[in-house]
């Protein structure tokens, strides 16, 4: 997942209805930039089983939201909250990698 796509951010909700606050929070710092935004619903252990331990292994962390460009790890929701305030999340987006298209 994390190779598939550049902006992936693991949440609790998803794009259209967000579960709390620095969820909501992510999703409206990310959509005004215009990047490709995977999003994962952490809280729907039906379609995303496990995933909530998945996330805290790659991130030690267990809050939620957690934002990872090209397979690095930006942070959590306040961590986010924080780069975009200083410009340094725009930067770090800015410079994702671009997917090759496929060919048809």
């Amino acid at each position: 997942l994390l190779r598939d796509y550049s902006v992936v951010l693991f949440m609790e909700g998803n794009l259209s209805v967000q579960r709390t606050r620095l969820s909501a929070r992510a999703v409206e710092v990310l959509s005004p930039m215009g990047v490709g935004l995977k999003a994962v619903d952490c809280s729907d252990e039906k379609f995303n089983p496990g995933i909530r331990d998945v996330v805290k292994q790659l991130t030690n962390e267990d809050d939620l939201p957690q934002l990872f460009v090209n397979g690095t790890h930006l942070g959590n929701g306040q961590k986010l909250i924080q780069l975009h305030k200083s410009g340094q999340l725009a930067q770090a987006v800015g410079k994702r990698k671009k997917r090759k298209k496929k060919k048809k």
